[in-house]
């Protein structure tokens, strides 16, 4: 996972992760759940970061994707970004539900 930055509040129990320093002009955020929020450019073609709310009880669980408000062609473009590097790293999405791949986070957290 060589450039991500993960940093993580214990205190507020949230984890940002940064796919990318350098950092589109048109940028947007879509909350993947209530939990999940994710940055990208505006073309939805590169993931800029991650933020996860309640971290330490996600990892616990699978969670509810929800994109049913996007258009269907943003839809479809977000979940191909999904299943790309980096995201994929840190989330496993499938049939419209998300769990965070703790074994990689929990060993870059403790470090």
């Amino acid at each position: 996972m060589s450039g991500i930055k993960i940093n993580y509040d214990a205190e507020g129990d949230i984890l940002d992760v940064i796919f990318s320093i350098s950092t589109p002009k048109k940028r947007t955020a879509i909350e993947l759940n209530e939990n999940i929020i994710l940055s990208m450019d505006k073309g939805f073609k590169k993931a800029i970061g991650l933020t996860v709310l309640s971290f330490s009880k996600l990892l616990q669980q699978k969670t509810k994707l929800n994109l049913d408000r996007l258009p269907c062609d943003r839809r479809k473009q977000l979940l191909k970004l999904l299943l790309i590097s980096p995201i994929n790293l840190i989330l496993d999405v499938r049939d419209n539900m998300l769990k965070i791949h703790a074994t990689h986070l929990e060993e870059l957290i403790a470090a």
